[in-house]
């Protein structure tokens, strides 16, 4: 198990290696690799070369790899994370997520190449 001082962001840094920031889960054949502590100017960090190797690299480890983002809207780590993967599954709130910010989500994976491979509605 990781400290929790590492993640993802000491691993974009070069200041950790991935599997030394990767953490158990109380899950059973489910890893972990936390944000860790906040980081100053994450948009920055995420846009670089970094991130989509740190993504190769997990999926050279593990079957399946699942990035959770921010929402979508003004701010654009999860822009950098889709772009990264080329891939997106969609989360929605019934009754609260309106019908023009999923066409913009949309819209916005289409401009990134990200496949939108799934989606779920939640209450």
């Amino acid at each position: 198990s990781a400290p929790s001082d590492v993640g993802l962001g000491a691993v974009l840094k070069g200041e950790a290696r991935f599997a030394d920031a990767v953490a158990a889960s109380p899950v059973a054949g489910l890893s972990l690799l936390p944000a860790g502590p906040r980081i100053a100017s994450p948009q920055e960090l995420l846009s670089g070369d970094a991130l989509p190797a740190v993504i190769e690299e997990a999926k050279a480890a593990y079957d399946h790899v699942i990035v959770a983002t921010t929402a979508f809207g003004p701010v654009a780590d999860g822009q950098l994370a889709w772009a990264a993967t080329g891939a997106a599954i969609v989360v929605a709130r019934r009754d609260h997520t309106r019908a023009d910010e999923a066409e913009q989500l949309k819209t916005t994976l289409r401009r990134l190449d990200a496949e939108i491979i799934g989606s779920v509605i939640t209450k």
